[in-house]
This record gives structure tokens, C-alpha cells and sequence, in this order.
């Protein structure tokens, strides 16, 4: 038995920051994570973070399974 299954959708982000001044990469490559509701709500978060002090280098959009609590072998 499994109980709070939740199903959606995962968009994992890499990006650099970027200095506005010079235009230059300040940071190494990062990734973030974010867990939304249907694929138009990740592009949508994707167009957003798309913003002048990060540079983005690549993201990868999942469907399937947000979480897995409490399974409970039946």
C-alpha cells in the first residue's frame, strides 16, 4: 500500500550566474530542482528563471512520479 503518491512533473535546471556588468560567468555550473503540476508549468518556470544574471546551460524536463511517502509493503 502506498499513501501519498503524487504525480507531476520534475524540471532540473543548470545554469551559471553572471556578473550584469561585465557580462562574465561568476560562479561554477549549477543545478536546481523544481516539482510542478503539469509541463506548461515548468516551461513556464523556465522562461522565468531565464533571467539577466543567469546564464542557462541546459534543463532537462521529467513526467512521472514528485514523491514517494510512507510506502507500506502490503
Amino acid at each position: 500500500m502506498i499513501k501519498n503518491l503524487a504525480f507531476g512533473w520534475t524540471i532540473y535546471i543548470s545554469y551559471f550566474t553572471i556578473d550584469p556588468k561585465t557580462g562574465k560567468r561568476r560562479s561554477k555550473l549549477k543545478t536546481t530542482r523544481k516539482q510542478l503540476s503539469s509541463k506548461v508549468a515548468c516551461e513556464n518556470f523556465l522562461r522565468s528563471y531565464d533571467i539577466m544574471e543567469r546564464e542557462i546551460f541546459g534543463y532537462t524536463i521529467l513526467d512521472g512520479f514528485m514523491g514517494l511517502d510512507n510506502y507500506i509493503p502490503s
